[in-house]
């Protein structure tokens, strides 16, 4: 749906693609929706705060791999 839109802009659908899926990511893991905290709370029986402190480190890497693939895209070999 908005690969067209991507394409006209000149954006790279790789480097598009990558900002979308780690962005989901994030989305997943943090509140107010959360989905992957309740299904790992549900599996593990682990109190849904006892998950979410725990996810902090890996929550704190994920918005800095974000951060360099929006902002440092030649790292990715992706050329404007």
């Amino acid at each position: 749906m908005l690969l067209p839109l991507v394409l006209q802009l000149g954006i790279d659908p790789i480097h598009f693609g990558l900002i979308i899926v780690v962005g989901l990511a994030i989305g997943m893991i943090t509140p107010p929706v959360a989905i992957n905290l309740y299904v790992a709370s549900s599996v593990t029986q682990l109190p849904l705060e006892r998950i979410t402190r725990a996810i902090i480190p890996y929550l704190l890497g994920l918005i800095g791999v974000l951060l360099l693939v929006v902002y440092v895209p030649i790292m990715l070999g992706i050329s404007g």
